[in-house]
């Protein structure tokens, strides 16, 4: 074996290995080299390059046909991506938009890192007017999408103006279906980041529009984003009119149109938890767990967030309920779902919920790495509500442990981001934390 293990050492020294393959002999570069050979191959367009991308797109879309939703996904934006390596931008749409995007209604799928690296590719050159044949629509649709993702990702000033933009085309060109299709994700995220008048009137353009008034499923989803505004702002009454109306559709046993809008019962399980409904809180939440295990109309369009908003908010009730086992059940689970998909804007809000039920568990060390990162990822993405969620957890915790001087200094800083004293329920939070700390008695605490 020394000679062949000479000869061996020698050819990593020219930077290539022989490989043997079915005893059919090949050759295999040195990663450096392959990186190396690729980036000129890439620069010089040459026509093996783009052959090679456009027989590996041909590939991926082969395999993705049978496969789980998680490695098909996956297969799909593999096909997407080379083919626009190989040049073919009509081709990597169709795989991308038509075939992931569109047909992304489950919860398991590729991770918003897996489809970020894909809509890089669609560079500006690429998709332009004069160098392409994509429609102006199928255009919109692309920066569309990019808004999503950056959404996804925490990147909301980012993400702010591709979708108003391309929000703004598709109304003025009465593409409704897909005008509702960036406003959800839109509106999630002007909520996160404190924006409820501009989120209030959004949701006013989209019924002007009409759209609203022909689909039962996006007025319950309209309804249901009212109800949860109304309930940040205070309303609790009106609140409860807009959730109550939602849930006449939400109940139906089915529904005669086809559902291409997620439902939304974290929302009204939040609302039955702040109005110390908990039985309610718990018997919603256990009756959307089952229509996803059954694969409900409800359930039709899903995404990870929407699994783990609808897990956090069950494994609050339950944490109120002082069921400790299945809250920790579902606070452990949405946050496992949130990072294995890169859904990082909701992450603070799922961190925050899985602290409160370590404080309540008296594991302090476990609950404070929580409320850090979710601070940490809550600045990263400017999801102000989140900022204020932790600054109170951390307030409340300091002056039920009777440190008045930490909890008026947490309070403190969650006052200097501005803003906080428009939102009613917070405000609500703030004058609790106050008269904890004028009495400084440690109480039981509340799953919110």
């Amino acid at each position: 074996t020394g000679p062949a293990i000479g000869r061996q050492a020698e050819r990593r020294r020219e930077g290539m290995n022989a490989v043997h393959a079915d005893s059919e002999p090949c050759l295999s570069l040195h990663p450096v080299v392959r990186v190396r050979l690729s980036e000129q191959l890439k620069l010089s367009k040459s026509s093996l390059w783009r052959r090679t991308h456009s027989e590996l797109g041909a590939y991926f879309a082969a395999l993705e046909n049978g496969e789980p939703s998680e490695i098909g996904a996956e297969y799909k934006l593999s096909a997407a991506r080379h083919s626009l390596l190989a040049g073919d931008v009509n081709e990597g749409f169709r795989h991308y938009y038509l075939g992931y995007k569109r047909g992304r209604n489950d919860v398991s799928g590729a991770s918003r890192w897996s489809e970020h690296k894909t809509l890089q590719l669609f560079s500006t050159e690429l998709v332009s007017e004069s160098n392409s044949s994509l429609t102006p629509l199928a255009r919109a649709q692309l920066q569309a999408s990019r808004a999503t993702n950056r959404i996804a990702l925490g990147r909301s000033e980012q993400a702010l103006p591709a979708a108003l933009t391309s929000l703004t085309w598709f109304f003025q060109h009465a593409c409704y279906a897909d005008a509702l299709q960036i406003a959800g994700p839109l509106l999630s995220m002007l909520i996160a980041t404190g924006r409820l008048e501009i989120a209030l009137n959004l949701i006013k353009e989209i019924e002007a529009s009409g759209a609203a008034h022909q689909d039962k499923v996006l007025n319950a989803a309209g309804q249901s984003f009212r109800g949860y505004i109304k309930l940040l702002q205070g309303n609790s009454s009106a609140a409860e009119d807009h959730f109550l109306a939602a849930e006449t559709v939400l109940q139906r046993p089915s529904i005669d149109q086809a559902v291409l809008f997620p439902t939304l019962s974290a929302f009204y399980c939040r609302f039955l938890i702040e109005t110390s409904n908990l039985d309610r809180a718990i018997e919603r939440g256990l009756q959307t767990e089952r229509w996803r295990e059954q694969e409900s109309w409800q359930l039709t369009v899903d995404s990870p967030s929407l699994q783990a908003s609808d897990a956090m908010q069950l494994g609050l009730a339950f944490l109120e309920a002082g069921q400790f086992n299945e809250a920790r059940i579902r606070l452990d689970f949405q946050v496992t779902v949130l990072q294995q998909s890169s859904e990082w804007l909701y992450m603070p809000n799922a961190l925050i919920a899985r602290a409160r039920y370590h404080l309540v568990m008296k594991e302090r060390e476990a609950a404070f790495a929580d409320l850090h990162l979710a601070q940490q990822l809550a600045e990263q993405s400017d999801a102000k509500l989140s900022r204020w969620e932790a600054l109170l957890l951390f307030a409340e915790y300091h002056a039920r442990a009777s440190n008045k001087a930490y909890a008026h200094a947490f309070l403190d800083e969650a006052r200097e981001l501005g803003g906080m004293e428009e939102i009613a329920l917070l405000r609500k939070k703030v004058d609790f934390i106050e008269a904890l700390i004028e009495k400084s008695e440690p109480r039981r605490w509340p799953a919110s």
